[in-house]
């Protein structure tokens, strides 16, 4: 307990009188007063202490003590914060207060106010709430935080607050929230019946991201996002597996992955990833002329009794058209999971999809679709009494005769007749052509069809 700071006035109080007043307890609002009565308890009704804010006392309060054996106490309450106060003591004799010329004073501290809000832990659901004040609450005395859906809080929530009286802060968790809404929030501190708001401050949660992925596989990437970040989504099959489909938001993007990722840019709504994975099937050709081309497949999952592997041709990229071609008779090389074929039943000078597929146990999963077009075939019987050469060509491995070249590549025609025989005829798909010739050379800019070339030669 810490005696009050006091100073005397002429004269000494007179009897009965209170002396030695001490103060404990003090805060910004309140105090409690005892002090001694000096006199005999049959002399005086009543005992206690005035109150202001000048020595004067002209607008004193005054309040009765507890007297109990020449000792009285008091509460002094709603006092003003940060404030000099003077105290007097009195004696009710005969019906009249008699007040001490002496009096003491002390001055109450500086009202607590509120540190800064801080938002922590934001996701989509959830977050944490801190502020601190600056000095200790007094009795009756309160904090809290408030929620509201706009920056008015025309209607807002309380939120009980969690306070560490030690470090004087206080906090609260927030759960039940709904991702990518805006709330605001605010400290509030109620000093004496009166609250004081502190600053608001907006936020919005995160987005919530939800993953259902397939087996042989994992997806990963967080569980909620800031409004506004990018989601960045990796993508792991498990050996001898690959992805089959991602779909986000039920789009598919699976042709959008990168060496095993995909980005979600600029979130802006709750995100739903789907992943689905299959055993690992890749394919690759080669030599396309004019009617074939060799596949090759890779698989990744060992075959067992019933199962197999083969290839699918067709047009158009839904694989369902009249001319589509199956081949599940391809050659399997079990050490190296891999399966070949050649095939020679294509249509020159046509756009094909191609893609491998698997059967294992009575499932199938078809791999990556690609395309190719097949070359043009050039028709050119070799004539008598001379040669005809086509540059560049290609010798068609279906038959002799005919020949293949890509699809708008240029093309020249040489007749070369024998010694003392010239061109007699010269046709371009039955089309007489022998005025075209320059030289003995015919000249095709672009080759965009199935060509055929007859010449004759006759003696000069």
């Amino acid at each position: 307990m810490a005696g009050i700071q006091w100073e005397f006035k002429d004269g000494y109080p007179f009897t009965p009188y209170v002396n030695l007043i001490e103060y404990e307890n003090l805060t910004y609002s309140s105090i409690d007063l005892t002090g001694n009565v000096s006199g005999s308890a049959d002399k005086y009704t009543a005992a206690g202490f005035s109150y202001d804010t000048v020595n004067t006392f002209a607008t004193a309060v005054e309040v009765d003590g507890n007297v109990t054996l020449g000792v009285i106490t008091a509460a002094l309450e709603d006092l003003a914060a940060d404030t000099t106060y003077y105290v007097r003591g009195y004696t009710t004799v005969g019906g009249v207060k008699k007040y001490t010329e002496r009096y003491w004073y002390f001055e109450t501290p500086v009202a607590a106010e509120l540190g800064t809000l801080t938002i922590e832990d934001l996701t989509d659901t959830t977050l944490s709430l801190h502020c601190s004040y600056t000095t200790a609450l007094d009795t009756g005395d309160s904090v809290k935080f408030q929620q509201a859906d706009d920056a008015e809080f025309t209607t807002p929530s309380d939120i009980v607050a969690t306070v560490d009286t030690v470090n004087k802060t206080f906090s609260a968790d927030v759960t039940g929230l709904t991702s990518g809404i805006p709330y605001y929030y605010r400290a509030c501190i109620t000093l004496v019946g009166n609250t004081t708001n502190g600053t608001a401050q907006e936020i919005m949660t995160d987005w919530t991201v939800n993953v259902t992925e397939g087996t042989n596989g994992f997806t990963a990437c967080v569980s909620h996002i800031p409004d506004g970040d990018d989601l960045l989504i990796a993508i792991a099959p498990d050996e001898t597996y690959m992805i089959d489909t991602l779909l986000v938001n039920n789009v598919d993007k699976t042709s959008d992955i990168v060496d095993g990722y995909y980005t979600v840019e600029n979130v802006s709504d709750e995100v739903v990833v789907v992943s689905s994975f299959k055993p690992f099937l890749s394919l690759t050709f080669d030599d396309v002329e004019d009617k074939q081309l060799d596949l090759t497949g890779t698989y990744g999952v060992a075959l067992g009794a019933g199962d197999s592997v083969g290839f699918e041709i067709d047009t158009v990229n839904t694989f369902d058209s009249v001319g589509l071609i199956t081949i599940n008779d391809a050659s399997v090389d079990v050490p190296s999971k891999t399966f070949t074929k050649t095939t020679n039943a294509l249509t020159p000078g046509e756009t094909y999809f191609v893609r491998p597929y698997t059967i294992l146990d009575a499932m199938t999963t078809y791999g990556d679709i690609d395309t190719f077009t097949t070359a043009w075939e050039l028709t050119a019987t070799d004539p008598a009494n001379g040669v005809i050469t086509l540059n560049p060509s290609h010798q068609s491995s279906c038959c002799n005769d005919h020949f293949y070249i890509e699809d708008g590549a240029a093309l020249t025609v040489t007749l070369t007749p024998d010694s003392t025989y010239e061109v007699d005829t010269f046709t371009v798909d039955l089309v007489d052509k022998k005025a075209d010739l320059v030289n003995g050379v015919y000249s095709v800019t672009a080759v965009t069809a199935n060509m055929s070339f007859v010449v004759t030669y006759s003696l000069i």
